[in-house]
């Protein structure tokens, strides 16, 4: 295979060439035989790196996660945590109702199917999973119960779930909430949203929720006043620097029924104002890279479309999916995007590709990731089978492995089935990630008085605690918790909210820098009363 050279990298690094670029090369070697081409080869360089690189991902044959019955199993959720492992949550039926069951992925296989719920008589629906920075797995639901829905939450024990618990055990006689969506933000604090329909309103709008001190606050609407109605999609989205977007599908209502997307982001104290999104009346998901740059996908007259936000400012929308994408083309379409970015800031997406034609009807899972500052050509993960594919969803784990998970039917019942890419991206290596150390400060927030603990891979050189202005308030040393103290170990820092003279700080946010090799960590700490 044609190799080609980066004229302006350092280390020369080999790129995979194109056929279009094979072909110039040779048209070139014919014209410049010898030592004139040799000359041109920096420039000839430089033009070939100009060119859309896209290799080829390839992705595992797609396995099955459910276990094999003759029931359905749906609406598959999946997160990746610090640790490599991979968490995938659907709900199960059994014949009589519907469970919440989970899986993880261990390096080297899936685990059995497990339930997260009791074992009750109602139908247990909507699941949502997140993994925190400190490797805490929450996963959310909604309960059917006479009357309504209740929001229910289980944390992972480490070797089983801990009993579920409702969100908001206050609103049991009033109907619940639906459709929530999780997160978990760099500071280990878990986000939550939902659709719910107060009885004292004529809508339904979107309400937020924070675990905040052992405890999730108390239910609040984005909206100050009642509008005709928060409908359709959600997102909600957190960034490695404390960042926390929100954007939904609100009604307009009467008399055209139109609906647009409305965005917003948590700032020190409170939501930023509800802003309108310029490019699409349905775009709903999003993600932040590690830069803060703010990603979106959407489908819209059947095709699939992004744009991003930095500082403030939109991009135009860029198409991901080809005109032509499907074929037959009658009535055919693209639907259900999910975006992902991964830690080295490369957006990938997933979505499901409807093609109808001749009789015949099947939906498949398509991806595309963002390389080059263009999205690549779009791939088929799914096998063509001609049953339906549905309900994707997408993680990128630390190491740039890509995962895909969905809801197959075969024609008798519906599976969970999943499947990760097996080559990475261009220029990504796990020497990436060790250009900052793997931190997390447990717990975080913390309640003034009491003490908050990092754990992370190897000792440090310095770690400081600053103010919001920059000022020292405390110095922090380490404690080796095993191992030699010229070796590679996990090292221990506490620190019990005091200043350098001892003194309780002020409640509010402070910054821990940490350096150690060379490499450097910054993270916030929030102080509660």
């Amino acid at each position: 295979m044609t190799r080609l050279f980066n004229a302006g990298a350092r280390d020369m690094k080999p790129v995979e060439s194109t056929k279009l670029q094979r072909t110039l090369a040779m048209a070139l070697r014919k014209r410049f035989p010898s030592p004139p081409f040799v000359a041109v080869l920096p420039i000839l360089a430089l033009l070939f790196h100009a060119l859309p690189l896209h290799a080829q991902i390839e992705w595992t044959p797609e396995a099955q996660i459910s276990l094999d019955d003759v029931y359905d199993d749906r609406l598959p959720q999946i997160a990746s945590g610090p640790d490599g492992k991979v968490w995938v949550v659907w709900t199960g039926f059994d014949g009589y109702d519907r469970e919440v069951l989970a899986s993880t992925w261990n390096a080297e296989a899936w685990s059995l199917p497990v339930r997260v719920n009791s074992d009750n008589s109602a139908d247990d629906v909507y699941p949502d999973v997140a993994v925190g920075p400190d490797g805490n797995v929450w996963v959310v639901w909604t309960t059917a119960v006479s009357g309504g829905t209740r929001l229910y939450y289980a944390r992972w024990a480490g070797d089983g779930w801990e009993q579920e618990e409702l969100v908001f055990p206050e609103l049991e006689d009033e109907p619940g909430p639906g459709s929530p969506v999780l997160e978990v933000d760099s500071w280990g604090t878990p986000w939550l949203i939902w659709s719910w329909w107060p009885p004292d309103q004529g809508s339904r709008e979107l309400f937020y929720s924070r675990w905040l001190a052992g405890a999730w606050s108390d239910a609040q609407p984005f909206s100050e006043e009642p509008g005709p109605g928060d409908v359709g999609g959600r997102d909600l989205a957190t960034g490695e620097n404390g960042e926390v977007w929100v954007m939904w599908v609100r009604s307009l209502g009467s008399p055209t029924w139109e609906s647009v997307s409305l965005y917003t982001h948590w700032e020190e104290d409170g939501w930023a104002p509800v802003d309108t999104f310029p490019r699409a009346e349905v775009a709903t998901q999003l993600d932040i890279g590690p830069d803060g740059e703010v990603w979106v996908a959407w489908s819209e007259g059947g095709d699939i479309y992004s744009s991003s936000c930095s500082e403030g400012d939109w991009s135009e929308r860029e198409r991901i999916t080809a005109p032509d994408s499907t074929w037959a083309g009658q009535n055919a379409g693209d639907a259900d995007a999910h975006i992902c970015v991964a830690p080295i800031g490369s957006p990938w997406v997933s979505w499901v590709g409807r093609e109808w034609g001749y009789g015949d009807f099947d939906q498949e899972i398509y991806f595309s990731h963002r390389t080059g500052g263009r999205w690549s050509p779009e791939q088929r993960i799914s096998t063509a089978d001609g049953f339906r594919d549905e309900y994707s969803d997408l993680a990128v784990a630390n190491d740039g492995q890509a995962w895909v998970v969905w809801e197959g039917w075969d024609g008798t019942d519906r599976e969970v089935l999943t499947s990760r890419s097996v080559n990475h991206v261009e220029g990504i290596t796990s020497q990436h990630f060790s250009a900052e150390p793997n931190v997390w400060w447990a717990p975080n927030p913390v309640v003034l008085g009491c003490k908050t603990t990092i754990t992370r891979p190897c000792p440090g050189d310095q770690t400081v605690v600053f103010d919001l202005l920059g000022r020292r308030v405390r110095q922090i040393e380490c404690r080796l918790s095993s191992g030699r103290s010229d070796a590679p170990t996990e090292v221990a820092l506490v620190w019990d909210c005091r200043d350098d003279t001892g003194e309780l700080v002020c409640p509010g946010t402070y910054v821990v820098h940490l350096s150690t090799g060379g490499c450097v960590s910054e993270r916030r700490i929030v102080v509660l009363k």
